[in-house]
């Protein structure tokens, strides 16, 4: 019984059933109720019939007595105390009264209560009845009239007597005494359709003294029944009860068994009790009808909801709804679960949508990883190669400056080996006319002078080579500083794309189109500085090719200078026949000397000019191996960010 149909069916099936056991109980205890009102009013009906009998006959007792007590004759007789005349009066007329109205006595009294004269026993007067007769006693004690029940010897009687008086003077009373015997209870049940029994109080116990109820009806035996209240009789066709019957003073001196014959009763209960079951196999049919009509209309349809309802949890969504235009609240619920399908194949879209972006996410992610560790190996490997020219251009600045330092000492010794020089030929000019005298100074100052010039052209050789390798690191600089150029341009490039995908990713690559922004940064900054650096390096080729041709001249002057020594000692040999030759080739040395100094001084500017280009590289290298440091560094944050996100 777990289904809402089963239990409200079950409930109103036990609903039906107890309307209908309702129905039939009420109806059975509503027909009882008013039969057991009807039969008790009934029988109190019969009760008041019976005391307006007796009541009657006490009353017609009364006036029979007070016609008589009335007439004058009757009274001036009495009061004569005529018994024959009084009875002469009325003993002829007695069967008559006797037959006509049931008089059983007609007797005069004398106080307090003698008998005067019996009319329905005439022989008999004189006896005194104050012992048992109250009502005569009363009578005449009290002087008025007395009706009712009463005991006496021949058993309990109606009674009516009335005081007699004549002139003013109380004589007497007459009494009238109907019968309450058989007789009466007789005629009470055929008046009243109800049969009856009466019993008197004796000493012996209740004596019946008339029984008109039917022969299977044992009076004696009803009558110690009913003695708590009224029952059903064994027959069950009659309802008996009792009814105490007291004398004219109020008390009891009979009881009446009262019978209503309640088959009539049982009959409308009986019908009753039919219209009850009528009205529940009615209640039960409406309800089997209500049943019906619910299983086809409620609980068919909200089956139907129901298994919709399941197949909407279960995911299924191909089933059309039914009912929706119903407008009850089996309609509100379909037209729901009608809403709630549109919702799931929504729900279902969007998962297949949402399933798909995923899957493109992973993609795009997979994708994204790919490129970071690509790039993540190719900066690692441009950097390793920036470190290793940034070492590389260092190590050779530091050679250079060294060389530029090297070259200095050495422009500055044959500095002052031409100044020296030309201070010589100077002298030899000056003193031309005392070569002869110091021909073995100057061939030791032509000799110092060929060595030193040797030296210096062996020095600015050096210088030459150190110079065209500053050249060739210079350039190969230019060419690391190319490569790095490349490694920003395409680290801006894979910032752009970092950029582009953290944009399609949504609130989810916010954090990482920072990370591209900083990134692309970074790479512009380090283009400025490889520009920087290639400007320097520009600068530094520029002088270099400038030192390369003044170390040329040098060379080439210095070559000169060998060839002139060379010849001077040669002079020096031939001196004496040479001797206005030597002074022109000293004037001439002396002029090339000067040449010579001051090429020497054009070399000292360019090797300071070198040195300060080799400072210039040397501390673009630490700052471009310091952005290096940093790149890398951001590089890595980079792609670590790229990877959380």
């Amino acid at each position: 019984m777990k289904t809402i149909r089963a239990r409200m069916m079950l409930a109103i099936g036990a609903l039906a059933v107890l309307g209908a056991v309702s129905t039939i109980a009420i109806a059975q205890w509503v027909s009882s109720d008013l039969i057991s009102t009807a039969l008790r009013n009934e029988v109190e009906s019969t009760k008041q019939q019976l005391r307006a009998r007796i009541e009657a006959d006490s009353r017609q007792a009364l006036v029979l007595a007070e016609v008589i007590a009335g007439q004058t004759r009757i009274q001036q007789l009495f009061a004569a105390g005529d018994r024959e005349a009084l009875a002469t009066e009325f003993l002829a007329a007695f069967p008559q009264l006797k037959k006509q109205y049931g008089i059983r006595q007609f007797q005069f009294h004398l106080p307090p209560a003698t008998s005067f004269l019996r009319v329905h026993k005439a022989e008999k007067f004189g006896d005194d009845l104050s012992g048992f007769r109250k009502t005569v006693v009363e009578t005449n004690d009290k002087k008025m009239p007395i009706s009712g029940l009463e005991k006496g010897v021949a058993g309990i009687g109606i009674r009516g007597v009335v005081p007699v008086s004549f002139e003013g003077r109380h004589v007497g009373s007459v009494e009238f005494g109907l019968g309450f015997h058989d007789l009466f209870v007789r005629e009470f049940a055929e008046e009243t359709g109800h049969p009856s029994a009466i019993f008197r109080f004796a000493d012996a116990g209740p004596e019946i003294i008339g029984n008109q109820l039917p022969e299977e009806m044992d009076a004696t035996a009803l009558l110690e029944e009913t003695a708590d209240g009224g029952i059903s009789a064994a027959s069950g066709d009659y309802f008996v009860e009792q009814m105490p019957i007291p004398d004219f003073s109020g008390n009891p001196v009979a009881v009446a068994l009262i019978a209503v014959d309640q088959t009539g009763y049982q009959a409308t209960a009986a019908a009753a009790r039919n219209v009850g079951i009528g009205v529940a196999v009615l209640l039960l049919l409406i309800a089997g009808g209500t049943l019906y009509f619910s299983s086809r209309s409620i609980f068919a349809p909200l089956r139907t909801v129901t298994d919709h309802v399941v197949e909407l949890a279960d995911g299924r969504t191909g089933f059309k709804v039914e009912g929706e235009a119903r407008h009850d609240e089996i309609g509100e619920i379909a037209r729901a679960v009608s809403i709630c399908r549109a919702n799931r194949v929504e729900q279902d879209r969007l998962e297949q949508a949402q399933e798909s972006e995923h899957h493109e996410q992973d993609v795009r992610q997979k994708r994204i990883e790919a490129l970071i560790a690509g790039f993540q190996s190719t900066s690692q490997q441009l950097l390793s190669g920036v470190e290793n020219a940034n070492s590389s251009l260092k190590a050779t600045a530091s050679t250079l400056e060294q060389v530029a330092r090297s070259s200095a000492k050495q422009a500055n010794s044959a500095t002052d080996a031409s100044k020296d020089a030309s201070d010589n030929v100077q002298s030899v000019a000056v003193a031309a006319e005392e070569l002869a005298s110091s021909i073995e100074e100057i061939s030791n100052q032509v000799e110092r002078t060929t060595g030193i010039v040797e030296k210096a052209t062996s020095g600015a050789k050096a210088t030459n080579e150190k110079v065209a390798g500053l050249a060739q690191a210079a350039s190969k600089i230019g060419e690391i500083i190319t490569l790095i150029q490349a490694i920003a341009e395409q680290t801006n490039l894979l910032a752009l794309n970092a950029t582009i995908e953290a944009a399609r990713a949504g609130e989810a690559g916010k954090g990482f189109a920072v990370v591209a922004a900083e990134v692309k940064e970074l790479a512009s900054q380090t283009a400025k500085a490889t520009e920087e650096i290639s400007a320097q390096i520009g600068a530094i080729q520029s002088s270099t090719d400038e030192a390369v041709e003044s170390i040329g001249g040098i060379t080439a002057t210095m070559g000169e200078v060998n060839e002139y020594t060379n010849a001077i000692a040669a002079a020096v040999v031939e001196q004496g026949s040479a001797t206005n030759e030597i002074s022109n080739n000293i004037g001439n040395a002396a002029s090339r000397t000067q040449s010579a100094v001051a090429g020497i001084g054009e070399l000292d500017e360019a090797i300071t000019e070198t040195n300060r280009s080799a400072s210039s590289v040397l501390a673009a290298t630490e700052e471009a191996t310091r952005n290096t440091e940093a790149f890398r560094a951001e590089i890595e944050k980079f792609l670590a960010d790229v990877a959380a996100a």
